[in-house]
């Protein structure tokens, strides 16, 4: 009996056992640690959800109804790690766009890992830092991708839609509930603000004379109401 593994030693990955056995053989039982044994064909395929050391063993029969010694391997399972970042929020006037890596390691030293950032530009725009930074010239949605790469060569991938708003933002709001307005009555405000391209990511209202008698939003809506 005799076999081989194809694939990567990661959570998550599909390894391909193929059975290189000599002889005529008739039956193979695979045992596959963690696993029921079966029997199956020269190729069987399994996955690992959790890191660690993962016994495997195949014994086969002939067309002489001889059974095999058994053939065994050691695997080790490496975590994959899971790869994220934030998105900033982005007007075409900023000078960087700056997406914070939030990479989970899995387990091992995180100092190990490699970073590969594709920017979703048409051009070949990438990098290898650990931080994402990136200029761009153009309003528009943009797919980002980062590809987190462990120091046992396990690697994850996320993609996210970036948007680049326009820089031409405009302000503007509406009385809601009319003017003149009687006093001990809410006065309701509607914002009327716009943007060139994609959407405005900060609204500050200021109240009065006083400076710090101000509202900031974060998420503004058009049509919003204060």
């Amino acid at each position: 009996a005799a076999f081989g593994v194809q694939g990567s030693l990661c959570t998550g990955s599909p390894l391909l056992l193929t059975d290189s056995s000599q002889g005529s053989i008739t039956r193979r039982i695979w045992q596959v640690e963690g696993l029921p044994a079966d029997s199956s064909s020269s190729l069987k395929q399994v996955s690992f959800s959790t890191a660690g050391s993962y016994r495997i063993r195949l014994q086969v029969r002939d067309n002489n109804n001889c059974l095999s010694p058994v053939s065994e391997q050691q695997l080790r399972i490496n975590p994959r790690p899971r790869a994220g970042f934030t998105l900033p929020s982005f007007c075409l006037r900023d000078a960087t766009a700056i997406f914070d890596n939030t990479t989970q390691p899995g387990s091992g030293d995180a100092t190990r890992f490699s970073w590969l950032w594709r920017y979703g530009t048409t051009g070949t725009d990438s990098s290898l830092d650990r931080t994402g930074t990136f200029r761009y010239s153009a309003t528009g949605n943009y797919p980002v991708t980062l590809i987190a790469t462990s120091g046992t060569g396990c690697a994850d991938t996320v993609t996210q839609l970036f948007t680049v708003n326009g820089a031409s933002p405009k302000a503007g709001f509406v009385v809601e509930n009319g003017n003149p307005i009687c006093s001990g009555v809410a006065v309701v405000f509607r914002n009327t603000s716009s943007v060139d391209f994609g959407r405005l990511t900060r609204l500050e209202w200021y109240w009065g004379s006083n400076p710090t008698d101000s509202t900031t939003d974060l998420l503004p809506a058009t049509g919003g109401q204060y």
